[in-house]
């Protein structure tokens, strides 16, 4: 079991998100039951449905937090940047925004990433309003360097979203900050992005 969420400057419905995100990271959706949940929160199970009408409306909001968090990270990066930027600036900061959204917030995101294929299909479409809007961000940044003449002709875009996406989310399994820092773990994500691992 997870250690207790702290109760101080923390109210009940937060604790029974960040307590459920947990137990779905560590056990899986189905595993996960009410009472456990409320456990690691330290409150009665029946002040739960106070928030919450069921564990799946408690998993879409997990599910929405991990996503909106990031995003959020993301857009305000973006729109920090000069009019002038490349679009090598703009996926260098999203994956920077992406990263530091992840890392910040690795309990939603995490439990996001992990129990994804396992939940039910009708939370799964709920969820994927959310899902959605974020992929779309990421290919609006696509399509405007195709038509900036930025990236190849060939360059399948979903296939691109979906490697850059992917290969992001699973930092925050192996991240450690002894192994470099941020800004370490950046570069090194773009440059292998942009120029590949073999000398030319």
């Amino acid at each position: 079991m997870p250690d207790k969420i702290p109760v101080v400057h923390v109210d009940s419905k937060e604790r029974i998100l960040l307590s459920a995100a947990r137990l779905f990271r560590d056990h899986g959706y189905s595993a996960t039951t009410l009472r456990m949940i409320a456990s690691l929160s330290e409150i009665k199970a029946g002040s739960i449905y106070y928030h919450f009408d069921s564990k799946e409306s408690i998993l879409i909001d997990v599910l929405n937090r991990g996503i909106e968090h990031v995003e959020n990270e993301v857009r305000i990066r973006i729109n920090a940047l000069s009019s002038n930027s490349t679009f090598q600036d703009k996926v260098k900061t999203a994956i920077e925004g992406h990263l530091a959204g992840m890392l910040s917030n690795g309990d939603y995101t995490s439990a996001n990433i992990k129990i994804y294929s396992q939940i039910p299909s009708k939370a799964k479409e709920r969820h994927k309003i959310v899902r959605r809007a974020y992929a779309d961000y990421w290919d609006s940044l696509f399509e405007e360097a195709f038509e900036n003449g930025e990236l190849r002709e060939a360059l399948n875009k979903d296939v691109f979203r979906l490697f850059v996406l992917g290969s992001l989310n699973w930092t925050t399994e192996w991240y450690e900050p002894k192994r470099g820092s941020f800004k370490e773990l950046v570069d090194q994500v773009t440059s292998i992005l942009f120029f590949g691992i073999f000398k030319k």
